[in-house]
Parts: structure tokens; sequence; C-alpha cells
């Protein structure tokens, strides 16, 4: 029994430390309610994708054919507007409201917020109004430009944003490339125009330009052949994907790679980007021409 106390003694310390840690571990439990969260990780594959559907009028009334409706905050996606004007959005949700701008010739650049849940009536743009009988304003030229990339491919849905290069703060006139690389414009001045070319579906800002070009007063037609890049992304069906400029860091529409495990992006400028897919992140330098990128299967 002698050792029976003296291990007793030697476990009594033991005990009193552990009951101590335990009386304090209750006493500073956190109240109910202010439980700290427990951490995650966001995976941009399982966000679930909303489609937001609008209508687009010119200031006649008609559909805005054409227009290309962005959304800039706080989800990037890029949109064509068909032939009745309506234009889809994949948007995650929930989302907050969006942001939109809204792009078509001859009118005003117009920014306006929009709910996915919220149906709307059509949007009405504003016409661009340029006093044409102004003795200082030169007469109207109209002006056709031919797109072709470095294999003499057209720049199918370009962006073009011109301005006589007398008035560079002025409004620009916005012109799209049609499916046989020409792009129109109708009524801008006889004098020398600045003409910057966007890469199709994509924002129109600095990372996204593919050229600026520069034509002569009178010069009603004219041809210019820009390098750009494409790139060819292999992967699982249904991966998403989110990139950007690897430089200033300018998102870029996220993509969702189809059923045939195929996706190709582009024209694009040439330069780095970076691609986020899941947690594994690319850097990719484009070049002029065709880039592969073959991701791993999902699991490997």
């Amino acid at each position: 029994m002698v050792w029976l106390r003296r291990l007793a003694w030697l476990l009594l310390p033991v005990l009193v430390v552990v009951l101590i840690l335990a009386q304090g571990r209750e006493d500073y439990q956190p109240h109910q309610g202010l439980e700290a969260p427990e951490p995650g990780t966001l995976h941009w594959k399982a966000q679930a994708m909303e489609t937001l559907e609008l209508e687009v009028q010119r200031a006649d009334g008609s559909a805005a054919t054409n227009a290309i409706v962005m959304s800039t905050t706080p989800h990037m996606a890029v949109g064509r507007a068909n032939d009745t004007g309506r234009v889809q959005l994949s948007l995650p949700s929930p989302a907050l409201p969006s942001q939109l701008m809204i792009y078509a010739p001859g009118h005003h650049v117009q920014t306006v917020e929009q709910s996915v849940a919220v149906a709307s009536a059509p949007i009405q743009l504003r016409a661009l109004s340029r006093l044409q009988e102004a003795p200082e304003v030169q007469p109207a030229l109209p002006r056709r430009i031919l797109l072709r990339d470095q294999d003499d491919r057209p720049l199918t849905g370009a962006l073009l944003s011109a301005r006589e290069k007398q008035q560079a703060n002025a409004e620009p006139w916005l012109a799209f490339v049609d499916a046989e690389g020409i792009a129109t414009l109708p009524d801008v001045g006889s004098g020398t125009i600045q003409v910057e070319v966007f890469a199709p579906m994509l924002p129109p800002h600095q990372s996204n330009r593919l050229a600026l070009l520069q034509i002569g007063a009178d010069v009603q037609e004219a041809t210019h052949v820009l390098n750009v890049a494409y790139l060819e992304v292999t992967a699982d069906a249904g991966t998403m994907l989110r990139w950007e400029h690897a430089a200033d860091r300018a998102l870029l529409p996220m993509a969702r790679v189809p059923e045939s495990g195929l996706l190709r992006l582009g024209p694009v400028p040439q330069g780095d980007y970076r691609m986020q897919v899941g947690t594994q992140e690319y850097r990719l330098d484009l070049i002029a021409g065709e880039n592969q990128l073959l991701l791993p299967p999902a699991g490997s």
C-alpha cells in the first residue's frame, strides 16, 4: 500500500495542472454566436453560374445589334447583342449588382447597375451628337478598314475606337469588324484619324489593345495585318479558367472548357498572362500565332 500512496503523490501535480487547464478552457470559451468561422477555400470550378439576359436598344428604339455589354465588377463577363438586341452574360450566383458598360456604334458608352436576379426594361442608348453644320468641323468621310491576322484570317468581332487626330478628347466613334474582316466608320471627319483596335469580346482597355493605327486624311480604305496570339487549352470539360494580364493584373472574362475538352481563346495581344485553375496558377508567355496549354486531369 505504501507504493500506492507514493504513486498518488507523484500523480497529484499532474492532475492539478490538467484540472486548471480544463477549467480555463471552459471559462474562456467564446459566447454563443461569436464562434470564429472555419477557414474555407474558394474553388472557381465550384461556383454556380446564372445567366443574366438584357435587351439593348438604340436611341431610335431599334435593336442594338452587335452591341457589346461588359460586366466589370464584381465579376468580369462579356456578351454581344444578337439580331434582336438581346445579350446574355454568365455571372456567379448569388452575386451583388453588377456594373455594366455598353458599347454600340454611334452611341455614347453607357454604364448601368443591374442585379442578376432582377429583369429590367430594355436599356435605351443615347446617340452621339456631332455638329456637322459647324464650320470648323470637316465634312464626313466613310472609312473602310480591313483587319487580318498574320495568317490572313479576319479579326472578326474586334472593336475599333476612332477619333480625329485634332479632336483627341472627343468621344470616339465605334465600329466592329465583320465576318469578312471589315470595319466601317460611316461618318468620321476627312482628316487624319487615330484608330485603336481591341481584342474581340474583351474590355477595351490598354492591355487588350491589338494595335494603334493612324489613317491619313482622305484615305477611304485601308488594310492592316496585325500580329496576334491565340491560346488553345486542353482540359477536363467544365473546368473554369480565371485569367489576367500578368503585368497590370487586369482581369479577363472567366472561361469554361466545353464538352469537347478543347477551349480556344483569342485573338489577344502578345505578352505575359497569368491563369488560375482551382488552386494551380500558370504563367503564360503568349507569342504571335498558336500557343498551347495542356492541363492535367482533375485529381491527378
